[in-house]
């Protein structure tokens, strides 16, 4: 049975951000316009070679939505969503990839629950709300390894070498007295996957997202979320669907992306967790774990890519820890 959705008044703009892959981003904003209820405004941010197609930006116009369209002149997917949302005009900033697909409902559950939250009386520095951002959890699909059991294992592995375990311990939204209509259908978030994140606006005035990211940009959204969770208090919705297709062109070559995920994370453990040297040997932990983890894969599954990942994880441990100490040594 269709649920019944109140008459909602949240105005929605979408950030879409792109980089050379012009028929993903197709089917992404075509999930968009295909919503029962409308955004008001999609604003597309362009960071690649590639032009957004014709073809595509008249369909957008023609679905009586405002179309803001940006050009950057370097890849940094930070960069495109700060460019994003300072345009934005709408209470909320719903933030998507360029392979993202919503489900028809999407934003007509996201705009309930901002909706539900009615303002209240603000403390000291706070905006009256008790919701800040809602993120979702979506399905991905093209995801390595492929396959259900392939999936569980990799899953248990993952959850064995404690991948990304090391978070702040502070959450704001723990303590945060949800409306009745909206507990249980929310949970507390320290961390938001970027391209699937909503934030009021207030949020996104206060904390931007580090353009220090280049590129890509591995783990910009928990250098983000680790900031914003601690200030303002994020949540997860189960219910709101959607699917990531997870596709992997405009990505690295696996060995820059396994380097690069080590140069990140560590950046986002030393620049912003406060927690003493737990989250050093955390962090150590999860990365043996992961080169061991892609060392076995390679021998199983896509040898290339498994084998690349191990050896670009291995070449940024050394970058990041080896090449630093060595030059620690050398500067006495």
């Amino acid at each position: 049975m269709s649920r019944k959705f109140p008459v909602m008044n949240v105005a929605i703009s979408v950030v879409v951000s792109t980089h050379n892959r012009p028929v993903s981003l197709a089917r992404t904003v075509r999930s968009i316009l295909s919503q029962s209820y409308k955004p008001l405004e999609l604003i597309v941010v362009n960071d690649g070679e590639t032009e957004v197609p014709a073809d595509l930006s008249l369909l957008i116009e023609d679905a009586d939505i405002r179309y803001v369209h940006r050009r950057l002149d370097r890849a940094s997917l930070p960069a495109s969503r700060n460019a994003g949302a300072q345009v934005a005009n709408g209470d909320v900033i719903l933030f998507l990839d360029d392979d993202i697909e919503l489900a028809p409902d999407f934003l007509q559950r996201l705009a309930e629950m901002y909706q539900a939250d009615l303002p209240g009386t603000p403390a000291e520095g706070g905006s009256g709300y008790q919701v800040d951002g809602i993120g979702a959890i979506g399905t991905d699909v093209g995801l390595v390894p492929s396959g259900p059991i392939r999936k569980k294992i990799w899953d248990f592995l993952m959850f064995v070498v404690g991948h990304t375990r090391w978070m702040p311990r502070r959450c704001l939204a723990a303590y945060r007295l949800l409306p009745l209509s909206l507990r249980g259908r929310l949970r507390p978030a320290r961390f938001i996957i970027g391209g699937r994140l909503s934030l009021r606006r207030h949020v996104i005035e206060a904390i931007k997202f580090n353009e220090a990211f280049a590129g890509y940009a591995v783990a910009e959204d928990r250098d983000f979320s680790y900031r914003a969770t601690q200030k303002f208090a994020l949540f997860i919705a189960p219910e709101l669907k959607l699917i990531h297709h997870c596709e992997l062109q405009a990505k690295p070559d696996w060995y820059s992306w396994g380097e690069m995920m080590v140069i990140n994370h560590f950046r986002v453990v030393r620049d912003v967790l406060e927690e003493g040297v737990g989250k050093w040997m955390l962090l150590a932990w999860d990365l043996m774990g992961l080169v061991m983890v892609h060392l076995v894969y390679s021998l199983f599954g896509n040898r290339e890519l498994h084998w690349n990942m191990a050896r670009g994880l291995i070449g940024g441990i050394y970058r990041v820890f080896c090449q630093e100490a060595i030059s620690r040594r050398c500067a006495y």
